[in-house]
């Protein structure tokens, strides 16, 4: 059985979560950052706190963009650190999203 979800970041600003929650998602993932640069979602906190407002289940992502397993575990560690004040309140896991073509060897 599949469930209904939506995925957000700084391009949703302003989302009206009162409507999420009435159209019936079940969950958000909600993106905590995206690069080498340390430059987390701008929209973070606020996404997280109006799931947790109107009780939507959430988990979180980081949008990767390392080439190399160092710059890989220093995006893991920004995205450990940002969403620390929020640790207790996901109920789905965090994601390591690999949507763009990398040249990461993890091997």
């Amino acid at each position: 059985m599949s469930k209904k979800g939506i995925d957000v970041s700084y391009c949703q600003r302003g989302l009206n979560w009162s409507s999420v929650k009435s159209s019936g998602y079940e969950f958000a993932l909600i993106r905590a950052g995206n690069d080498p640069d340390n430059r987390f979602d701008t929209e973070f906190d606020n996404h997280v706190k109006q799931a947790i407002k109107y009780d939507i289940p959430f988990g979180v992502y980081w949008f990767m963009l390392a080439n190399t397993p160092e710059q890989a575990r220093l995006e893991a560690s920004w995205c450990l650190q940002k969403i620390e004040p929020y640790r207790n309140k996901s109920r789905l896991p965090v994601y390591y999203d690999m949507e763009v073509q990398s040249t990461l060897k993890l091997s």
